[in-house]
């Protein structure tokens, strides 16, 4: 409830009071229908219990969970009924026959106490899978008067009642609230958080709607000096989030990149980084991982290609290096030969 909701609440509370202090004093002979509606103001009254739950935020998480919660009890409980009321015309057909059949008195009134008519035996159904009545009663009344296979369909369904129906239909309620009042919790730890980073010098949490405060920017050394505070690690632990690592933890709730955050920015950042990675958040580490390995992929083809290129390049450098090696061995006969026809000339050597 808001503010002003719980002072609707008094407000009606101490009115009830003063309605029953005003008949009590005006009126010295009570009659019963006096009394009777005294008696109702004052069972009224006990609605301020109700009040209690203001006193703890869990308490108010748990409320507030599971009013957002019983409208998911409406499709399992329409499933519910349609299975009893589908049973209880066929059951109540058979056993109605039976009774007919019937002469002996005191079977006649077994019959018509468990299965007299439709509502009667829808009564009957619940009763034996919510515990109101032993399921062997009604049982044995389809089994010994009626015949065996309204009996064996009578215990199939409190078997299936009790361990499926009525599992389903705790089950999503359960569910649902549970997970309501843990996003609630971990929503007001966050808040907590803001409000321990946005404290001023003297330490005094500021307040939750001052929007002045909350659009104030917290630098690194602010943060890094904040997390060192035992209030602050308190609530990381409660939300699952690691801070061990206050760089990182600063720079992947800091999403621009500015260099400061502020209030939006932690909520954010620690809704992102609470409890265990999800599917979601697998799903896309596994694309941004492909895409990645997609590009590495890519750069080693074209790599690939360069050194096929400059492989290329080396063979014909080879080939001009043979050929070059080749011209300078012919080089080197000539000389060879021209040395020698020198030599034979100056020895008169025809």
């Amino acid at each position: 409830m808001e503010g002003g909701k719980w002072h609707i609440l008094d407000t009606a509370i101490v009115g009830l009071q003063v309605v029953e202090r005003v008949v009590t004093l005006s009126c010295k002979d009570l009659d019963s229908s006096t009394i009777s509606q005294m008696r109702l103001i004052r069972y009224l009254r006990m609605f301020r219990i109700i009040r209690l739950l203001d006193i703890s935020k869990d308490g108010k998480a748990m409320v507030h969970s599971i009013e957002k919660s019983i409208h998911r009890l409406l499709w399992p409980i329409m499933l519910m009924i349609t299975v009893i009321y589908a049973l209880s015309v066929l059951i109540s057909l058979l056993a109605l026959d039976a009774k007919v059949k019937l002469q002996e008195p005191s079977v006649q009134e077994a019959i018509e106490y468990w299965f007299g008519n439709i509502p009667r035996t829808c009564l009957t159904l619940l009763e034996a899978i919510i515990g109101g009545v032993s399921w062997d009663e009604p049982a044995m009344v389809l089994f010994n008067h009626v015949d065996s296979g309204s009996g064996l369909l009578f215990v199939v369904y409190t078997a299936f009642g009790t361990f499926v129906l009525l599992n389903v239909v705790l089950g999503v309620f359960v569910d649902a609230a549970m997970r309501l009042f843990q996003e609630e919790a971990d929503l007001n730890v966050i808040a907590g958080i803001s409000e321990v980073f946005l404290a001023h010098e003297e330490d005094e949490p500021t307040s939750r709607y001052d929007s002045g405060d909350l659009n104030q920017d917290i630098t690194w050394e602010v943060f890094n000096e904040k997390l060192d505070t035992p209030q602050v690690q308190k609530y990381f632990k409660l939300i699952n989030v690691d801070i061990s690592e206050a760089r990182g933890l600063f720079e992947l709730i800091d999403v621009d990149s500015s260099g400061n955050i502020d209030a939006r920015e932690i909520v954010e950042g620690c809704l992102r980084l609470k409890g265990s990675a999800k599917a979601l958040d697998l799903s896309l580490l596994i694309g941004m991982q492909n895409a990645v390995n997609d590009q590495i992929h890519d750069h080693i083809e074209k790599i690939d290609d360069h050194i096929c290129k400059v492989d290329d390049h080396i063979g014909n450098f080879d080939g001009h290096i043979q050929k070059v090696a080749d011209h300078i061995d012919k080089l080197q006969i000539e000389q060879r030969a021209l040395r020698v026809s020198v030599e034979n000339v100056q020895s008169g050597v025809p």
